[in-house]
């Protein structure tokens, strides 16, 4: 998910196009620690498995950081003229426009992330009061994602529109690891060590992933496919 742009699927691993997607799948930063593992090699499935790690830089938010500085002090803007191809999986599924809700989005609970193939249904946007939703602050993207998790990897594919004009196609790589309700992964292309740290909710054959900030409460729902 070389997306680092404002949403969740790169919080997650990944750099997502809304507050959520490109965050997991992540919410970009420099930090260097990998997801955790158990000592037999396993993924762990709570928070047993040690210190959650840290975001170090991020937004504060699912979406990328505004960029990152490297060793010689430059400064990563988390665009590349010609993204990385890290998979060759098709971002599968309808184009998704974000739905715009009043309130708040239900707390994560956690749950068993089973391996296989997720596609992105819905994008919510919660205004966070208990008045009508504002349709205005629809973020005028369409998106297209498609989530591939493996026992200890997750592939992000994802295909975003804005008001019409071209795909923008972008793929990311990570490894994962579960902390009771909060999913954490670290990026292994194309920027490695990029570590966000989702929220997130199992429902059935539903993946919930929420936005880590209290001030933009958002949603994103992939379904098992």
């Amino acid at each position: 998910m070389s997306l680092r742009k404002n949403n969740i699927g790169r919080g997650l691993l990944i750099a997502a196009v809304s507050a959520l997607g490109a965050a997991l799948v992540f919410s970009c930063s420099s930090s260097s620690h990998p997801a955790a593992t158990s000592g037999d090699g396993s993924v762990p499935t709570s928070s047993s498995a040690g210190a959650l790690p840290p975001v170090d830089g991020s937004s504060g938010s699912s979406g990328a950081s505004s960029g990152t500085s490297g060793g010689d002090g430059s400064t990563d803007s988390g665009f590349d003229a010609a993204p990385r191809v890290c998979n060759t999986n098709v971002a599968g599924g309808a184009g998704i426009a974000q739905t715009v809700l009043a309130g708040a989005p239900a707390a994560p609970a956690g749950g068993t992330i089973a391996p296989g193939t997720y596609v992105l249904t819905e994008r919510d946007l919660y205004t966070g009061g208990s008045g009508e939703a504002d349709a205005s602050a629809a973020d005028g993207l369409t998106v297209r994602r498609t989530l591939v998790f493996t026992t200890t990897n997750v592939d992000m594919t994802d295909s975003t529109t804005t008001s019409g004009g071209p795909p923008v196609l972008t793929s990311s790589s990570a490894t994962w690891a579960p902390y009771t309700t909060i999913l954490s992964t670290t990026e292994t292309c194309p920027y490695a060590k990029q570590v966000a740290n989702v929220p997130f909710t199992v429902k059935g054959a539903e993946l919930w992933l929420l936005s880590p900030s209290a001030s933009t409460l958002t949603r994103e729902l992939y379904t098992k496919q």
